[in-house]
């Protein structure tokens, strides 16, 4: 029971002479993302785009700050497509974004971000048809939420292929 009260004691010293973690601006680079959400995803095919596919998003801060926890649920025509959990934050290591999403039908994906001007990129190697690819969501602020992009490369990222897009608009509580 004293080692406890020790570590305790020497924890509070330590945190009282140390500034607080994740406090940084690159903390709070996706803070426009935090609240809750209606989303309405847009497929791309040809010069056809389709608005079929809905989703409500809540994320919010976690861990004092140092991540962002997000809960996705969506719909097509009124059937559950999937529930996923995404959690992100600042590698200080790597000095970059690191994302990771997980759902309900067995996807897991991890993603590395950069921000670029108003825009957060999050880009992960995948394989489509046998062939390596690359797959990039991008989300921008817009006047009424926010926006995500997603992209494909299949030539290492020197061009992307627009796939679809989600607009994002506040939601009731």
């Amino acid at each position: 029971m004293r080692t406890l009260a020790l570590l305790m004691a020497a924890t509070r010293v330590a945190l009282s002479q140390n500034p607080a973690p994740c406090t940084g601006p690159e903390y709070h680079q996706m803070d426009f993302i935090i609240g809750r959400w209606a989303g309405v995803e847009s497929d791309i095919k040809g010069n056809d785009t389709t608005r079929t596919v809905t989703g409500s998003i809540t994320t919010e801060a976690t861990l004092n700050g140092c991540a962002l926890q997000g809960r996705w649920e969506y719909d097509s025509k009124g059937k559950t497509l999937f529930h996923a959990t995404v959690i992100s934050g600042y590698d200080t290591e790597k000095k970059q974004w690191r994302l990771a999403y997980a759902d309900d039908v067995g996807n897991y994906q991890i993603y590395d971000g950069q921000l670029s001007g108003d825009s957060m990129a999050f880009v992960r190697a995948r394989t489509v048809d046998g062939k390596p690819a690359l797959a990039r969501v991008t989300s921008f602020k817009t006047a009424n939420g926010y926006r995500q992009t997603i992209e494909r490369s299949m030539d290492a990222g020197a061009t992307w292929t627009l796939r679809a897009f989600v607009d994002f608009t506040r939601s009731s509580p």
